[in-house]
């Protein structure tokens, strides 16, 4: 099994005003995305994520690391407010994590440290919504503002022109293309990994 990047042409805003509104109410959407979309989901599962889902809404880990079940319930809760939408996807995951771990690694090293930002938060664990970082050994997320993905696709095209090691690079070609079509949406970008 390989964990499988998705990334999604879609407005965030919605997931960033469940961040910060400490609306537990908002957790029916995710049980009901768990009791949905899982194969037999037991109680046990739904009641862990009842809990979980209202402890990240009310703040109670806004000091701690968010585990894998929490990134897991922000996946529902994305889902649940229309955010991680199949119709807005943009890439179905199929280049596995490991592309996108060749690719950082190409590129990281010669990028602006703005835009290597960027990149890292969509792709890095490392901009939670609800706690102090992302601590996940598999499922993660990521996103990125209508501006951020315009600011790093333009510097990754000028490192293309520049390097032609980036440009002869497949993954980059598609990288490309997924950014020009969240601004052709003039779309935020979410990505989901499990």
């Amino acid at each position: 099994m390989s964990l499988r990047p998705m990334l999604y042409a879609t407005d965030v805003s919605p997931l960033l005003k469940a961040a910060s509104s400490r609306n537990v109410s908002l957790v029916e959407g995710i049980v009901a995305y768990f009791r949905e979309n899982l194969d037999d989901p037991d109680e046990e599962t739904l009641e862990m994520a009842r809990e979980e889902g209202e402890q990240l809404l009310r703040g109670a880990y806004a000091d701690e690391a968010e585990s894998e079940d929490h990134v897991n319930i922000v996946s529902a809760l994305a889902a649940s407010l229309g955010v991680q939408d199949e119709e807005r996807m943009i890439a179905d995951g199929s280049w596995k994590q490991s592309g996108w771990d060749e690719y950082g690694e190409l590129v990281g090293p010669m990028l602006p440290p703005a835009a290597w930002e960027k990149f890292a938060f969509l792709t890095q664990r490392v901009r939670p919504l609800f706690g102090s970082e992302i601590e996940s050994d598999w499922s993660y997320y990521g996103y990125l503002l209508l501006g951020e993905v315009k600011q790093l696709r333009t510097a990754l095209e000028q490192l293309a022109n520049e390097r032609p090691e980036v440009a002869s690079s497949e993954f980059h070609n598609e990288f490309i293309g997924w950014l020009r079509q969240a601004e052709e949406r003039n779309s935020d970008m979410w990505l989901f990994a499990s």
